[in-house]
């Protein structure tokens, strides 16, 4: 057991698109830049079984993680034509085109993280790994990722 630190920085655009196919309900979404560094301090212990079969390992961690950068940016996401049709007397329009801005806002609240694997490797360039983790968010949120990952290093 012991304690373990990490900064993920993630940088990147989404490209702007147009969806096709439906008159009245094609979406338009604007570019969209995005910024993040998130920063992790905690405890991980991991416990190995050496087996016939190979390596087994066992492991968890908890940590604090918090993001550092207050990256706040506007996103205009809108139909590409009206939804509204107006009806006066014997003339028809559509109406005014039709978007909403919104606010793309990095959370700087911190959050609790608690983490569970398993793994197995021959010894010989193969392995297997099955993770989970459980992100403990403000107002009773949670975000939950597994992850599970083969390796053949030839």
């Amino acid at each position: 057991m012991g304690p373990y630190v990490s900064a993920d920085w993630v940088s990147g655009t989404m490209d702007a698109y147009q969806e096709t196919g439906s008159e009245r309900t094609n979406t338009v979404v604007e570019q969209h830049q995005f910024e993040s560094l998130l920063a992790t301090v905690g405890l991980t212990g991991n416990y190995s079984m050496l087996t016939d079969a190979g390596i087994f390992t066992f492991g968890g961690r908890v940590a604090y993680r918090r993001e550092l950068l207050e990256d706040t940016s506007n996103l205009r996401v809108g139909l590409v034509s009206s939804p509204v049709t107006i009806i006066e007397g014997s003339r028809v329009s559509s109406g005014n085109p039709f978007s909403v801005v919104g606010v793309s806002e990095n959370d700087t609240e911190g959050n609790a993280v608690i983490g569970l694997g398993t793994g197995w490797s021959n010894g010989s360039g193969q392995s297997v790994t099955l993770d989970y983790e459980a992100n403990v968010l403000g107002n009773d949120e949670t975000q939950h990722m597994v992850l599970l990952r083969y390796s053949n290093f030839f």
